[in-house]
């Protein structure tokens, strides 16, 4: 089932008030971690139900007369069907251009499905940016199939950077955790990931669900300008 939730902020600035919507698109996982739900829900993505969701985003975006609206879509792994999350990004950046306001969105994705084309048909329907969620500890899970998993998501990101900006997201609990993290920045950075033109950053959170994710990218949404390391909540 696709979940809209959204606010609308007066406070963003003076052209007027932000339109800040989560959309939880619904979609199953194509991974397996332990600690997700979503991960063991199987099937097909509902990419009805999705389109029905971003059609009301779209409609909100004339009834709440914004300025600017920002869109995080989320919910197991929306790469499962990059069609539906193009299809929805574009209707509602439609709508923005008809109400003459802003528009960014942001994919919340695993990156193990992504490529450069597919990192191109986001942009191209008006998603700015991609966080990539990395839960620490996992890398070297499952010896070999836990490195070829982190391999693809680095490359994937490469490919991404490109058309969007990247963010990368690790998820801790504790000092261990956090001396993990940095050890894994260190390897994007060797990477050529955190340098110039197009340096992905790094948000540094606790473990925490999708839409609490979500919110908090409205909070650190750092520009492709020099590569950045910032706490979230």
């Amino acid at each position: 089932m696709a979940i809209l939730a959204y606010d609308l902020d007066p406070t963003e600035g003076f052209a007027g008030p932000r339109l800040k919507a989560l959309l939880d698109l619904g979609f199953p996982c194509n991974l397996t971690c332990g600690e997700c739900a979503r991960g063991r829900q199987r099937g097909r993505p509902n990419r009805a139900a999705a389109l029905a969701v971003a059609e009301r985003l779209a409609s909100l975006v004339a009834e709440t007369a914004s300025a600017s609206a920002s869109v995080v879509m989320f919910g197991g792994e929306p790469l499962l069907d990059i069609d539906a999350v193009v299809t929805a990004s574009a209707r509602v950046r439609d709508a923005c251009a008809r109400a003459g306001c802003g528009y960014d969105a942001t994919v919340i994705t695993n990156a193990t499905l992504l490529d450069g084309f597919g990192a191109r048909r986001l942009s191209r329907a008006g998603v700015t940016t991609l966080q990539v969620t990395i839960p620490v500890g996992r890398r070297g899970a499952g010896g070999a199939l836990g490195q070829q998993r982190f391999a693809r998501i680095l490359r994937s990101a490469r490919e991404a950077r490109e058309e969007l900006d990247v963010l990368f997201r690790f998820e801790m609990d504790g000092t261990d955790d956090l001396r993990e993290a940095l050890s894994t920045v260190r390897v994007l950075e060797r990477e050529g990931l955190l340098s110039p033109p197009h340096a992905a950053a790094v948000l540094l959170g606790p473990r925490a669900s999708y839409a609490a994710q979500a919110r908090a990218l409205f909070l650190a949404r750092p520009a492709r300008t020099p590569p950045a390391v910032i706490r979230c909540p």
